[in-house]
């Protein structure tokens, strides 16, 4: 959709970036893991196959927030959606609103880790209208992020 984009929210839905570490070498990235987020705020990682756990009712306008728990930062990006990033900052402390570059549609914004804020797990807001029903994925748009494994299909029902 174009401007405006909505002023409230229907739903908010908390996704996640996360890392698996190896079995046999403590402290190794084993792959990169989408999910959602628990409701302890911990990451439930999720393999690209697991059920879709993102089913938008047509016409619903949503908040989805970003956590990443990995160590370095990720370009959040969803296909065939147009957001309005709302704020980022560490989960349950103070938000920063979007920069200057960031004002407009958008569908790709950089969601920064706790190496880069210092603490932890980051969280940035977007609202959206989801107004095209479809089967659809979102993902890293890091290549060798996304070439790993750090991908969920989701829909608008």
């Amino acid at each position: 959709p174009g401007f405006p984009f909505p002023t409230r929210s229907d739903r908010t839905r908390r996704v996640s970036f996360q890392t698996l570490n190896s079995a046999f070498f403590p402290g190794v990235i084993r792959e990169f893991a989408p999910g959602t987020v628990n409701p302890d705020g911990t990451g439930n990682p999720l393999p690209w196959d697991a059920p879709i756990t993102e089913n938008v009712p047509l016409n619903a306008a949503e908040t989805w927030e970003i956590h990443n728990f990995t160590p370095g930062g990720h370009a959040f990006h969803i296909h065939l959606i147009q957001f309005q990033i709302l704020n980022r900052g560490p989960a349950g402390g103070p938000t920063t609103p979007p920069g200057p570059h960031e004002v407009g549609p958008k569908d790709v914004v950089f969601v920064p880790g706790p190496a880069q804020a210092g603490g932890p797990a980051m969280v940035t807001r977007f609202r959206a209208l989801f107004d095209r029903r479809s089967l659809y994925v979102w993902h890293c748009h890091f290549l060798d992020h996304e070439d790993h494994g750090m991908m969920r299909p989701w829909r608008v029902i």
